[in-house]
């Protein structure tokens, strides 16, 4: 029987041809939709999501450049906020670095964190700094993607990173979070974080309202 990563490498395989192709059709597959997808069925989406990106383009070595660039930079800022105390509505040197990354990198930026933050490869303290700061991000271009990552993080093991998700999704104020909002109330074992959440789930209500009227 195929292992997971021998799966995914057939799959990829797949997506590159089928895309080859037709390349206009990249341009139709929101990748927000294409991650949820892979993840909703065990699968890393990260080589799927780089098939998707380069497939119908040649490869050039800009491109993996630029990928290993906003990953080793990533992480590197996340091991300096290591070093960091975190207060709340205090700009820090992390989210400072996070903005200037993303003045570089858009998209790619996102994609390393959204990899990052799924697969628990940053701690709790810091990946809730990054939570709040993806909902304070004053960017329609990736919005969509923010919005996936904070409803992806509402079902977290940790309720602080379960927390960070709701008061992102608070700040971003985007009704399409409403079913799963209601999902992660129902299924809520903290009290106090359950208030909360019904409190953002109120805001958001009230933002459909709003926007139908």
């Amino acid at each position: 029987m195929p292992n997971i990563d021998q799966i995914t490498t057939t799959l990829s395989a797949k997506l590159v041809l089928i895309l080859d192709s037709d390349p206009e059709i990249i341009s139709s597959i929101p990748i927000s939709d294409v991650k949820e997808e892979l993840f909703e069925i065990g699968i890393d989406p990260q080589p799927l999501v780089g098939a998707i990106g380069l497939s119908g383009q040649s490869v050039k070595d800009s491109d993996l450049q630029t990928t290993a660039d906003v990953s080793w930079e990533t992480k590197e800022l996340l091991r300096a906020a290591n070093e960091e105390v975190f207060e709340d509505g205090v700009d820090n040197e992390l989210t400072k670095g996070l903005a200037s990354l993303f003045e570089r990198y858009n998209d790619g930026l996102i994609n390393e964190l959204t990899y990052l933050l799924l697969y628990k490869e940053i701690n709790e303290e810091i990946a809730s700094e990054i939570l709040r700061w993806l909902g304070r991000l004053d960017d329609p271009s990736s919005q969509h993607d923010r919005l996936f990552l904070l409803e992806e993080c509402l079902r977290n093991s940790s309720t602080r990173i379960r927390d960070a998700a709701s008061v992102g999704l608070a700040s971003l104020d985007d009704a399409h979070a409403i079913p799963f909002l209601q999902q992660a109330i129902q299924q809520e074992q903290c009290v106090e974080l359950r208030e909360d959440m019904e409190q953002v789930l109120a805001q958001l209500e009230a933002t459909r309202r709003c926007h139908s009227s």
